[in-house]
């Protein structure tokens, strides 16, 4: 059973590290994150009032292992967790947050497709709510180890 009161926590840890580095003049910054197994790729912009964007600097090690950790509190028996989302914060200290369970993220490289079997293997799912793109990168990993 996940554990509200601790992914609340964490979305809010991570809210505040993005709050803290905002860059001057922004009204709103965004972390947008994909993980699988022990790999993850995010970045970062602020929203300036005019529209434009700018990057957001790096963030501590903290911050990563946040994610992990939130990923992991977020995790439901038989139904998995997400593979991305992203976390919105805005000068006056909303936040807003939003996971993605089902649709393949968009990385900026290709994965080996043995990720995604680890992946699963950490937060299974039944058959039944693994979703098609899934299936297919499994059955990539399968025919690999097969050769």
């Amino acid at each position: 059973m996940p554990d509200i009161k601790q992914q609340q926590q964490l979305i809010e840890q991570i809210a505040q590290e993005l709050y803290t580095a905002m860059p001057e003049g922004c009204v709103s910054a965004t972390v947008r994150f994909r993980v699988v197994a022990d790999l993850g790729q995010l970045e970062a912009t602020g929203t300036r009032e005019d529209g434009g964007t700018e990057r957001v600097g790096r963030f501590s090690d903290a911050f990563t292992a946040a994610l992990t950790q939130l990923r992991h509190a977020m995790y439901t028996d038989g139904t998995g967790t997400w593979f991305s989302g992203e976390i919105t914060v805005t000068d006056e200290g909303t936040v807003r947050s939003d996971f993605n369970y089902d649709d393949e993220p968009a990385w900026t490289r290709e994965l080996d497709a043995s990720q995604w079997a680890k992946d699963l293997e950490r937060f299974p799912r039944r058959p039944e709510v693994v979703p098609k793109w899934l299936e297919a990168k499994l059955a990539t990993a399968v025919a690999a180890r097969a050769e």
